[in-house]
């Protein structure tokens, strides 16, 4: 399943990574609507997903906030495990890719990026994580992962600290 989605994509055009603000233009954008045909929305708890985010057919909505360690704030909501899992399972739940992943966050740049990292790791497969930083570094130069996320990601794709390790030599 993993090698057939990872034949039917372009990495470059059909995995898109943005802010919420991006997110709302890549929604509403005449030229881009219908072409989006999956969705990895992240956001704060309680805070609303972009607007369009129900006419994508096939979509997920995470909602945690942007920490790398907990910060004894009773109202914060770590990344989990269990965040991760609805990832792989969501990617997992494509038949045939046909049409752009967009993956979007508060601003593009830490959970976002994190989650798309994670998700090209896992369609490159074991040995794919150099490939798959690169990837999230061309489509979003200003990448900056979630440390925490990244190795939630890393431990349960069984990375042995790989992706962890690639972002401290960046």
């Amino acid at each position: 399943m993993k090698t057939q989605l990872l034949s039917q994509l372009n990495p470059l055009t059909e995995i898109l990574i943005a802010s919420h603000i991006e997110a709302n233009e890549y929604l509403f954008n005449t030229n881009q609507q219908g072409l989006i045909k999956y969705l990895i929305s992240i956001g704060d708890p309680g805070d609303s997903a972009p607007s369009g985010f129900c006419q994508v057919p096939l979509r997920l909505r995470l909602e945690f906030h942007d920490l790398e360690k907990s910060n004894n704030d009773l109202n914060s909501v770590l990344p989990t495990y269990e965040n991760i899992a609805k990832v792989i399972d969501f990617i997992n739940s494509i038949a045939n890719w046909n049409g752009a992943m967009l993956i979007h966050c508060h601003a593009g740049i830490s959970r976002s990026t994190a989650i798309a990292l994670i998700v090209w790791a896992y369609l490159l497969g074991s040995g794919g994580e150099e490939q798959a930083l690169a990837y999230v570094l061309t489509a979003r130069p200003q990448a900056r992962p979630n440390r925490l996320i990244v190795k939630l990601g890393d431990e349960l794709l069984n990375r042995r600290s790989k992706l962890i390790q690639l972002l401290d030599s960046t």
